[in-house]
């Protein structure tokens, strides 16, 4: 399992950790995936860590406020999606900024379909309906950049289109996105034919 804490020892800010259970003693102790520039986590904060295996390898993608080199966390200052290879040893390596997924606003809290060819991710770019919407982008195969990139709160069924929605993420058969927003929980059905099946 992968979280997220601001416990004390970590890089600074939220550092993302990996504990693993086992069924007879339990769940392990939590370890710190290592602080940048040779690891994924910054001095700023880290959030929604999502792992997928594709035939490239195992990568790690989420969100920081913080690019790998920042030295001290006053030169955090934009949220981006990063992805972090998982080496065999599973160790992780520095984030990569996606590229094709970051702006100049807020573009975080990454969640990738299991099979890699579909993300969702919360921002407050242009294009918006509300003061942060959640979007998507897909591939046709792992080895391509995200492209076809939709505004998913157009079409999500939230009461108030004054709220902030946020932490989506996709169910394991693809059906359903689940999602926040004004501090409640909603489930949403994929329609038939739409997005990458």
């Amino acid at each position: 399992m992968l979280f997220v804490s601001n416990r004390e020892g970590g890089c600074g800010g939220n550092d993302m950790y990996i504990t693993k259970n086992n069924l007879a003693k339990g769940w392990s102790e939590p370890i710190n995936l290592g602080c940048a520039p040779d690891c994924p986590n910054t001095v700023g904060s880290e959030l929604s860590p999502s792992p997928v295996t594709t035939s490239e390898g195992t990568y790690l993608y989420f969100s920081s406020n913080c690019t790998p080199g920042a030295g001290t966390i006053g030169e955090c200052t934009d949220k981006d999606i990063y992805k972090s290879l998982v080496s065999r040893d599973g160790s992780f390596g520095p984030g990569d900024a996606v590229d094709e997924l970051n702006t100049e606003s807020s573009d975080r809290q990454p969640n990738v379909r299991r099979d890699g060819l579909e993300i969702v991710f919360a921002s407050d770019r242009n294009g918006g309906i509300t003061s942060e919407d959640i979007w998507s982008a897909s591939r046709e195969c792992v080895e391509e950049p995200w492209s076809g990139l939709r505004n998913l709160s157009v079409e999500l069924p939230t009461p108030s289109r004054d709220a902030s929605e946020s932490r989506p993420s996709l169910s394991w058969d693809r059906k359903r996105l689940y999602y926040g927003s004004s501090g409640t929980i909603y489930r949403s059905e994929r329609k038939p034919g739409r997005g990458p099946q």
